[in-house]
């Protein structure tokens, strides 16, 4: 009589390949979804400086004040037709706001003694800056 199926040894070892393989590509898996959140933010960042710069030409100034939030530009922004539409912060998947915990913008405006804006981006958990313009 001939019995069909796997004996334990084999199940045993297909499951520790699958868990070897599992415990190797995971950790790759998650800095591809890190690496490309940067890129989205980068982009989205690019629009709104381009959006800024457009304001400038139709206002001879950058946007001002001491308490500037960038839910704030964004929405002034939007509301002027710069921005297409209120971007949404790809590591949170929620609107930029000042309280975001990865993803983070910050935007100062000029001084006397800089005469332009800066913006700011933050990675995944505002541990490091992804880029300044």
């Amino acid at each position: 009589m001939r019995v069909y199926g796997f004996s334990l040894i084999e199940l045993m070892i297909v499951l520790s390949i699958a868990g070897i393989l599992s415990l190797t590509l995971i950790p790759q898996f998650q800095f591809i979804h890190n690496t490309a959140r940067e890129l989205s933010a980068k982009s989205i960042a690019r629009s709104i400086t381009i959006a800024l710069e457009q304001y400038y030409f139709q206002h001879q100034t950058y946007p001002n004040g001491e308490n500037l939030s960038i839910q704030s530009i964004i929405t002034d922004l939007a509301s002027k037709r710069l921005l297409s539409n209120i971007p949404q912060n790809p590591f949170t998947g929620a609107p930029y706001s000042g309280g975001d915990g990865s993803g983070k913008l910050e935007y100062t405006p000029p001084t006397s003694m800089v005469p332009s804006y800066t913006l700011v981006g933050y990675g995944q958990y505002n541990q490091q800056i992804i880029f300044s313009y």
